[in-house]
């Protein structure tokens, strides 16, 4: 997925026609490409957390049973 949007963000600020080539756009475009990429990284981690708490608690269980 991140993939997808470096390769959006490298579209959006490289193959766009001269005049559209505004710092302002550019620096626009970046910063949405920013904010996915917080996202979606913020999302992968609280997955992350989620898994090592169910892995945790089957962990937990099994010594139990011992």
């Amino acid at each position: 997925m991140k993939n997808y949007f470096f390769v959006l963000s490298f579209i959006l600020i490289g193959c766009g026609k001269p005049q559209s080539r505004d710092p302002k756009k550019i620096i626009k475009a970046k910063n949405a490409t920013i904010d996915s990429l917080q996202k979606e990284y913020n999302d992968c981690r609280g997955q992350a957390q989620i898994m090592a708490d169910v892995m945790e608690a089957e962990r937990k269980e099994e010594l139990r049973k011992k």
